[in-house]
């Protein structure tokens, strides 16, 4: 086989589509892939420009414990679970523990399916085969057993099957341009809000690849268009990564490759998780900070009860440095696990107050009284209450202080 050249790929940050096109063997294809937000599948359209060149094989793997299954003949099913534990820090004794006996962890399912233009789709140990089509599809929908904050996956999670199965029937009605159409008016309802123009567009640089126009940047900063598309970038990514119904971005966005992910893939609640937030109200992506707001609520719960444990106050709510899915407000870090854990950092209590200032500019930028009343304030009101009651006055100096003291 032989690539002869007009490699292409791009990201359109316009109407968020990932195409791929080359020439192999004389023959010109076309992926064109989108995740959409309203149906809730990731769509891949493959084309050839001549008919019955379209053969390949689909696969399903996973790097954590799955089976795969074929059901009929387009499509293909994996069933996988998650481990009950994994290790943040290679000190750690255990670092990554499944438990098959009882249960726990969470369960998933990614359902693949093919639909074609010619040719013939057939099943074989757990692949899907394409030969000789005009063009394809392929829609992928997944969903796991998360059932909240506070309730166990393994025992109390949702079915990812019955999930899955409900957005994968909901596109059988629909055609690609359909589905493409549902993608694109929900993503540029939010994309198109703002407009960015630094007086320069059209130039040569436009047509650069983004990483040699990039590479350009650093020794000229003279190409604003290359500032527009960073911040159209930005953009982009949080409407990909927080939307109404789904869990705040957190060190990774949403993709994580790894089972041990740097620093656990967690929310660090001391400035990386208020900075993929910064952006929303400033740039017309105010409906991209819900996932946010309902974060905060779960700390709010879990905190309260943090606040009694650790630090005696019977009022209000905290958070610490770091949390996770789970929303945990504890102070994380095991000096009998792993040395270097402190208390200088991890005995940090401020993230209610710092996310106090969220909740805050939404309702400065929005003037919805309604948020306000019955969200903002009795957040930000419940935080200052255990700020109230943690801070000592300080005889010496005349003002209240922290104590203890992280820094």
């Amino acid at each position: 086989e032989e690539y002869t050249g007009d490699f292409y790929r791009d990201l359109n940050l316009s109407d968020a589509t990932a195409t791929v096109s080359f020439e192999q063997n004389g023959v010109k294809y076309k992926r064109t892939a989108v995740i959409s937000y309203p149906d809730q599948v990731m769509i891949i359209r493959f084309e050839t420009d001549k008919k019955g060149a379209l053969s390949f094989d689909v696969g399903l793997t996973s790097q954590l414990r799955y089976t795969t299954k074929t059901t009929g003949n387009n499509l293909l099913v994996l069933t996988g679970k998650a481990p009950k534990h994994v290790a943040h820090r290679d000190s750690e004794p255990e670092q990554i523990v499944y438990d098959e006996d009882s249960g726990e962890g969470m369960n998933f399912e990614v359902q693949a399916k093919l639909i074609t233009e010619g040719g013939t789709t057939i099943s074989k140990d757990s692949i899907l085969s394409i030969q000789n089509a005009d063009a394809a599809l392929l829609v992928l929908s997944a969903a796991t057993s998360y059932n909240g904050f506070d309730k166990s996956p393994g025992f109390e999670g949702k079915d990812p099957s019955k999930e899955a199965t409900i957005h994968m029937v909901k596109t059988n009605q629909k055609t690609y341009n359909e589905l493409l159409e549902n993608h694109t008016k929900d993503y540029q309802s939010l994309f198109n809000s703002t407009s960015l123009s630094l007086g320069e567009s059209g130039t040569e640089k436009e047509s650069l690849p983004t990483d040699k126009r990039l590479e350009q940047f650093t020794a000229d900063d003279t190409d604003q268009g290359m500032v527009v598309l960073y911040y159209q970038f930005g953009r982009y990514l949080t409407i990909a990564s927080s939307r109404a119904g789904g869990r705040p971005s957190n060190l990774q966005g949403i993709w994580n490759r790894h089972v041990q992910p740097p620093w656990g893939s967690n929310y660090t609640t001391n400035i990386n998780t208020e900075m993929n937030y910064w952006p929303t109200e400033l740039t017309g992506l105010q409906s991209c900070h819900e996932p946010l707001f309902n974060f905060i609520k779960e700390l709010a719960i879990n905190g309260s009860k943090t606040a009694q444990v650790n630090y005696g106050i019977s009022t209000g709510w905290l958070a610490h440095h770091n949390s996770d899915v789970w929303s945990q407000t504890a102070p994380s870090g095991n000096y009998d696990l792993d040395p270097r854990s402190s208390p200088r950092w991890s005995c940090w209590p401020m993230a209610g107050v710092w996310f106090s200032q969220h909740l805050w500019e939404h309702y400065a930028f929005g003037g919805d009284k309604q948020f306000l009343q019955e969200t903002a304030y009795p957040l930000m009101k419940d935080a200052a209450e255990f700020i109230r009651q943690w801070l000592q006055y300080d005889k010496v100096s005349g003002y209240l202080v922290t104590d203890p003291a992280s820094t």
